[in-house]
């Protein structure tokens, strides 16, 4: 763009020529308004880094929350009870293990 310079100036003489101003009672209550809050409340609602610190505990927050399912120690698993069958149909015998959940491999008593 050749007439950057131009083109702006156009933009700001439209956006001025729209522009109303404010109605003195309007500007009176705003005025009326601001001095009426808490100096502490105005000053920190404004600042940057009131909301940067707010958004900052949030992420922390959410971090904290994704992460416990991470740090938790996973249950002992349980052996369920198993029950294996073997058939040997020549000689009519039919052996069952089972194995209890209560079963002790390396344990002794």
């Amino acid at each position: 763009m050749k007439n950057k310079a131009l083109i702006d100036e156009k933009i700001a003489r439209l956006v001025q020529s729209v522009s109303t101003p404010i109605p003195e009672s309007v500007e009176q209550r705003i005025v009326e308004r601001l001095t009426t809050l808490p100096a502490g409340r105005r000053r920190i609602l404004g600042r940057p880094d009131f909301w940067a610190l707010v958004s900052a505990c949030a992420a922390l927050i959410l971090a904290f929350f994704l992460l416990i399912p991470a740090f938790q120690r996973q249950p002992k698993s349980v052996i369920p009870e198993i029950r294996t069958y073997f058939e040997l149909p020549d000689k009519k015998i039919t052996i069952i293990f089972i194995q209890r959940p209560d079963f002790k491999l390396f344990e002794e008593d």
